[in-house]
């Protein structure tokens, strides 16, 4: 939907309300973080210099204290030869930052609920028509000998999930902090929600070794959610992010939540746990010998958790904008015209992770019938929900165009 010249002084290229960051200080729950620029910068790239051992965690004790130009940032770490990566970052080191501890081996790790949404059965066999394509092009999962072809064979699990919204959850496959170790066994990407990261999907190496190469791979994603959770920060973008690490195994899924959210000295991380208990979904290959429901079965599980992971990432992203919205429209001393369509956005958004919950209750119930009802209506839902955000380029449909362009043809 789209929105009146009222409101346009405030847009982004793709969405309304996106208030510009400040540029010296912003306020937290904690007071204000300084502003860190020019020379002052600079002194802080040389004592990372200095002390290259430390170098990533300085990098976040930077985060955690001060705004500053990123881009900039990145251009003194490159001018002064420093690779830097969060996939150097070591659990030990990092877990006292969340209020964990270090040798705890990450038993300690609080948890959060998560669930599965239900998919309908014609967007689940249209993911089935991906892994099989990916199966042809990469070869079965089980015959992968690297991390590329792997991930690549596993973004056909959610590629139809995150089109189902229509651009407004795009990915942005990088790094934070790009290093020559990050380009080594770890792929990463960022889901950003109007801007914002919500979801981060991290993908390790084919095969972890040890407990602590395990509790290292955890590190990284506290290291990424923290600095995606202060870039947020500076645009004026307060979400959790779910982070989703995938080791070639077996999913997993965290949230982080920064100490500006909770209000409290530090951030919070919790690992996802399902209702029966489970902290991860198993992958499954298909190839000769396996059993083709075990397949059918895990492969929809991971299908619907991921779909839950990206309707929770929606929702809270349309829910900082209504908010942010509404203090707009405070600070203006009189209502906007785009504040109704993020509300609704947000209720129609909220009522697609109620339907999709609902149809997995009914499924495991052996309510059918029921179960493909209501997971019809979670497209329904959200198919209206993304028609109502406010946008300034609308988005276009490139099926709908070749029907059109060759109408005459078809005739």
């Amino acid at each position: 939907m789209e929105i009146d010249s009222a409101d346009l002084a405030t847009l982004s290229p793709t969405t309304s309300n996106l208030d510009p960051p400040p540029t010296k200080q912003r306020s937290d729950s904690q007071g204000s973080q300084k502003s860190l620029s020019g020379e002052d910068l600079i002194i802080q790239v040389s004592r990372m210099v200095k002390d290259r051992a430390r170098a990533e965690l300085i990098a976040l004790e930077l985060m955690e204290e001060y705004n500053f130009d990123f881009h900039e940032f990145k251009r003194l770490l490159k001018d002064n030869n420093l690779e830097v990566s969060f996939s150097r970052v070591r659990y030990q080191d990092i877990a006292p930052k969340v209020g964990l501890q270090p040798y705890s081996d990450g038993l300690d790790i609080p948890t959060f609920p998560i669930f599965q949404a239900r998919l309908s059965n014609d967007l689940f066999r249209k993911i089935l028509e991906d892994i099989q394509l990916f199966t042809y092009q990469y070869r079965p999962l089980p015959l992968h000998d690297t991390e590329e072809a792997r991930s690549r064979f596993l973004s056909a699990y959610f590629n139809r999930i995150v089109g189902l919204f229509s651009g407004l959850i795009y990915n942005t496959p990088e790094s934070m902090l790009e290093g020559k170790i990050a380009s080594k066994g770890r792929i990463e990407y960022q889901f950003k929600t109007f801007g914002g990261v919500t979801v981060l999907f991290i993908e390790v190496k084919l095969s972890i070794g040890s407990l602590r190469e395990r509790l290292d791979c955890i590190a990284q994603v506290i290291a990424e959610a923290d600095a995606c959770a202060w870039m947020n920060f500076q645009q004026g973008f307060r979400v959790p992010i779910i982070a989703v690490l995938c080791d070639g195994r077996s999913f997993t899924f965290f949230k982080f939540l920064d100490r500006r959210q909770t209000r409290t000295a530090s951030p919070q991380f919790f690992i996802g746990q399902f209702p029966n208990g489970s902290l991860e979904q198993v992958i499954v290959g298909m190839a000769p010998g396996v059993d083709p429901t075990n397949f059918f079965h895990h492969s929809r599980s991971i299908c619907e958790s991921l779909f839950y992971v990206f309707l929770t990432g929606y929702h809270c992203g349309l829910k900082a904008h209504w908010d942010r919205s509404m203090e707009a429209s405070k600070k203006q001393g009189h209502g906007r015209q785009s504040t109704p369509m993020w509300q609704k956005a947000v209720h129609l958004a909220s009522d697609a992770i109620d339907s999709a919950k609902l149809a997995c209750t009914q499924w495991e119930e052996g309510q059918v019938e029921e179960s493909k009802k209501s997971a019809e209506s979670v497209l329904e839902y959200l198919a209206c929900s993304v028609d109502e955000v406010p946008r300034v380029q609308p988005s276009f449909d490139l099926l709908e165009l070749f029907r059109q362009e060759f109408a005459d043809m078809n005739a």
